[in-house]
């Protein structure tokens, strides 16, 4: 297994809201992104240690195939919920045993594979929000109780649909989220989900060195644009080689805390 992992807070900061976990023991290899969010007065630096204390729930013990992963979730989802209600955290892992990989999605993050087409790139996971219809269909009898709505908004012709939730009487929750599944975050359940959608890969149909990426959506276009820069060379290119093109991409300026994890079989 070879791997590279890069993390850059958004420009100006010092402290970065994503955490990243990549554990490589008895034949297991784990790897997981979380990108944690709040709504209230919490500093960046809060924030940070926040999401480092979650993604030790992802190292913690060894289970059977998919299990493991399930486990974590459910581990940093009761740590949120009972020291920080406030905070949501949406994650991405994928879990390789053998000649399966598990991958386990919640929100807007995402698992990128390299392929032969214009973009050079594929995305393997379904996102999380209000603009998937089947999250839509999941949330209806939450969205008709009167207690949740999805507001369709749009800024700088950017279109955004955003889940809000009533607090009292007639006031809703300040600013709206934007996934639809996430752990932690008591303040949009049930409407929000903490149960993962576990996809299943099998590798022994994927083609050697095809190259995975995990990523948060702030690293989302340094990701895809590293992946159209290498096509179609993806299987020929270093991993070093990888790791320098997601530094230099995140040299920009960026509004978002990026974190990626590229890795190859």
């Amino acid at each position: 297994m070879e791997y590279v992992a890069c993390t850059s807070p958004r420009s100006g900061e010092e402290f970065s809201e994503d955490a990243s976990v990549i554990i490589e023991e008895g034949g297991i290899f784990l790897a997981a992104v979380i990108d944690t969010h709040h709504r209230d007065s919490y500093t960046r630096e809060q924030a940070s240690a926040v999401a480092q204390a979650t993604a030790k729930a992802f190292r913690d013990g060894a289970e059977a195939p998919r299990a493991r992963l399930l486990s974590a979730l459910e581990r940093a989802d009761q740590f949120l919920l009972r020291y920080h209600p406030d905070f949501g955290a949406v994650v991405t892992a994928v879990e390789v045993r053998g000649t399966d990989m598990y991958v386990a999605q919640l929100g807007d993050s995402r698992l990128y594979r390299d392929a032969r087409n214009s973009s050079g790139y594929r995305l393997l996971t379904p996102i999380h929000t209000a603009q998937n219809l089947n999250e839509i269909a999941r949330m209806e009898p939450a969205l008709l109780s009167g207690k949740f709505q999805v507001r369709v908004e749009s800024h700088e012709g950017r279109v955004t649909h955003r889940l809000y939730a009533r607090r009292w009487w007639k006031f809703w929750h300040r600013g709206g989220l934007v996934p639809t599944r996430s752990i932690g975050n008591t303040v949009y359940r049930p409407a929000l989900s903490s149960q993962a959608e576990i996809l299943t890969i099998n590798l022994a149909q994927v083609p050697s060195q095809t190259l995975f990426t995990l990523c948060s959506d702030g690293a989302q276009a340094t990701v895809e644009r590293m992946y159209k820069r290498l096509h179609p060379h993806h299987r020929l290119v270093q991993m070093e080689e990888v790791r320098l093109m997601l530094e230099q991409g995140l040299v920009f300026e960026h509004d978002d805390d990026a974190t990626a994890i590229c890795f190859r079989l």
